[in-house]
């Protein structure tokens, strides 16, 4: 899957939901979810204004977002086909209903569903084009003469504190 190499860094610096477990969210509940655009479709208010509603895939599964004006003007140029982003917004849960269809069950008999939807505040791109060769985070090995016992705590703190999405090693 193209999302596997930056899952790392959208688990661990975003603290992103898998979204295969957003249906044991709260409605209205804050949410941080990071995957792959797959799909966007433009809307438009009465009076004109832009939004946008997207679909966001990662290895578990896949959700709609929607994006509303305000936030469309500010972050729609994020949600480009192909991206990886982080999104961060509220679940939105909507019971659906569906007719039982096979002779078993009894005529007319109704079983609910409950679909999440993302309602978007903030989006952040990891990157651009998820699908471009060099996309891919790329390992970096740095040998430092292992003698210097306070110089490589310094490095290894340093490093901490400022995660990327690529593996170093040291």
């Amino acid at each position: 899957h193209p999302l596997k190499p930056f899952e790392p860094e959208l688990r661990r610096k975003y603290r992103a939901t898998p979204i295969v477990d957003l249906k044991e969210t709260q409605p209205n509940q804050n949410i941080t979810i990071g995957g792959l655009v797959t799909s966007i479709r433009n809307l438009y208010t009465k009076t004109g204004q832009a939004m946008l509603a997207a679909t966001i895939e990662d290895t578990s599964g896949t959700i709609s977002v929607t994006c509303f004006t305000k936030t469309t003007a500010e972050y729609g140029k994020y949600l480009i086909p192909n991206a990886v982003v982080a999104i961060f917004g509220r679940a939105q849960h909507r019971e659906r209903m569906k007719r039982g269809g096979n002779a078993e069950e009894e005529e007319g008999a109704e079983e609910k569903s409950v679909q999440v939807e993302i309602l978007v505040d903030r989006v952040e791109q990891i990157i651009a084009d998820a699908m471009a060769a060099d996309a891919r985070p790329r390992e970096l090995h740095v040998h430092i003469d292992g003698s210097c016992k306070t110089f490589l705590r310094m490095i290894k703190e340093t490093m901490e504190a400022h995660k990327g999405g690529s593996p170093l090693f040291l």
